[in-house]
């Protein structure tokens, strides 16, 4: 049986399991009987529903981006006066791994405010290049890492580059493989695996138009119980859930995701016969991703780099984010000066110049409530100085300044809730003009 779908050529030639139609029945009386039209609208249908779903997600996105950009303020605090105090401990004394583990705490706690950033209305992915497969790998291991489920691999060498969210992605990848676990409590077997496609025309999938282009596709497959027709209807659903334990919003954070990088989601499924979820994300084929990974310093040998030498202001309206900010730097060695607004910074900024004591760099927090926020200061500080270096912040890690930060006058970008070497660590490369690392998966 063949329906909408593209393989490796661009042609339809791939099925779904038991496919369900929606037939429009239209009926013409006349003098001796009637007539009866069948039209298939099943694609009509599936764009609506398509539709709907997307409105109740924007539905719950002012609330979530709120309370997360609150939530991002506060850990930011939290993780800078951890840092601070560790900068202050002897590693021999046991007060410092205490610290390390309340530290590792916090940052777990990030997640949270991902799955609700996932919802924020009008959120931007920060992209980067990305090698999908060892992206896959890594959060797959993680995630089973003890489990009585055992992952099944068919990632090809030549799986072209994606250029996304890499925490978004990781996220994806978190959600499907805790998602096919609960399916199958017993034990049992994950694939997944990866294909690359070439769409020569525009294709329909699910109610989604595709555009003509290079894509992969990923394909997620447990071996659980399955799902009815009913519950694949309300799958991406927001609270949605057939299991006992969980909040509904893990397949929905998967969804918007993936939508929000121009891809499209797929799930097949039946009582007994396990679910096939399959994610289609836009690639490339001429851009080349290195073969390793990027290996990131552990967190005492961030502790450890080189010490900082140079003037820097921070501009936030959090006073504890100022506040651990400030000492925690300049246990680095540099020196600090706060404000909580965008006029003060201006201020601040030009009068030292004229004292021909310059701010190496400037870190802006991107909202100030009832302020001027890091978008306009910027533009003010370009007229003083063209060459001002500025670093901007902000507990909306995925809106489109901080996306596109560089279109914006700023040299990089930093979100909360973030730890002071993490901080410490962009500042440096800043001040010495060179390019961060790029993150090829987390």
């Amino acid at each position: 049986m063949c329906t909408n779908r593209t393989g490796h050529d661009g042609s339809q030639c791939e099925g779904y399991a038991r496919p369900v139609h929606i037939y429009e029945a239209r009926l013409f009386p006349f003098e001796d009987g009637a007539t009866v039209f069948f039209n298939d609208v099943t694609e009509r249908q599936q764009a609506e529903d398509e539709r709907l779903r997307i409105s109740k997600l924007e539905s719950i996105g002012l609330l979530a981006g709120g309370i997360a950009h609150d939530f991002n303020n506060i850990m930011t605090g939290v993780l800078g006066y951890i840092s601070f105090a560790k900068l202050d401990s002897p590693k021999e004394n046991p007060v410092y791994d205490r610290l390390s583990e309340a530290e590792h705490a916090a940052i777990e706690a990030k997640s949270l405010t991902q799955q609700l950033l996932a919802f924020a209305k009008g959120g931007v992915p920060v992209k980067e290049m990305v090698n999908i497969s060892s992206l896959l790998v890594d959060a797959t291991s993680f995630v089973l890492r003890g489990s009585t489920v055992r992952s099944e691999w068919d990632l090809p060498d030549d799986l072209w580059p994606v250029h996304v969210d890499s925490t978004q992605m990781n996220q994806v990848a978190h959600n499907l493989v805790i998602n096919a676990m609960q399916a199958m409590p017993d034990g049992g077997v994950l694939s997944i695996r990866g294909t690359n496609l070439i769409f020569g025309s525009s294709t329909q999938i699910k109610g989604t138009t595709i555009s003509p282009g290079f894509y992969i596709k990923l394909t997620f497959s447990d071996e659980g119980e399955g799902m009815t027709q009913e519950q694949l209807n309300n799958i991406f659903d927001p609270y949605f859930t057939t299991k006992s334990t969980g909040t509904g919003l893990g397949l929905t954070t998967v969804y918007t995701i993936i939508q929000r990088h121009d891809g499209v989601i797929t799930v097949q499924s039946g009582p007994g016969e396990g679910a096939t979820f399959e994610i289609y994300l836009p690639a490339s084929s001429h851009i080349q991703v290195p073969d390793s990974v990027p290996q990131t310093t552990t967190q005492d040998e961030q502790l450890s780099l080189q010490r900082g030498e140079g003037k820097i202001l921070i501009m936030d309206d959090e006073a504890v984010i100022r506040d651990s900010a400030a000492k925690s730097l300049a246990q680095y060695g540099f020196e600090v000066e706060t404000t909580n607004n965008g006029t003060d910074t201006i201020e601040r900024y030009q009068q030292s110049m004229v004292a021909g004591n310059p701010f190496q760099v400037v870190l802006m927090d991107l909202t100030i409530p009832g302020g001027m926020g890091g978008e306009e200061a910027i533009e003010h500080l370009k007229k003083i100085d063209p060459n001002v270096k500025a670093i901007v912040s902000s507990g909306y890690h995925n809106v489109a300044i901080m996306a596109n930060y560089k279109d914006h006058g700023f040299c990089d970008v930093v979100s909360k809730p973030y730890r002071v070497q993490d901080l410490f660590e962009t500042i440096q490369h800043v001040i010495n003009g060179t390019e961060q690392t790029p993150k090829f998966n987390l």
